[in-house]
């Protein structure tokens, strides 16, 4: 088994208790919906560009 870290996340309110009761409805913990929402979402979240990228087009769009 992959050794496991802590990790705090804060989100507001509104998403935990949506993610709670998600995780409730599946008998799953928010850790392992947390997980299997990572894996899922991985590919797109890479293709968004990171803040460096963004502050280069700026300043080219400024030269």
């Amino acid at each position: 088994m992959p050794a496991k870290q802590k990790l705090t996340v804060y989100v507001p309110d509104g998403i935990h208790e949506e993610m709670k009761a998600e995780a409730d409805r599946q008998d799953r913990s928010v850790s392992w919906l947390v997980e299997h929402c990572w894996k899922m979402a991985r590919n797109r979240m890479q293709s968004y560009p990171g803040v460096s990228e963004l502050v280069e087009d700026v300043a080219a769009d400024h030269t």
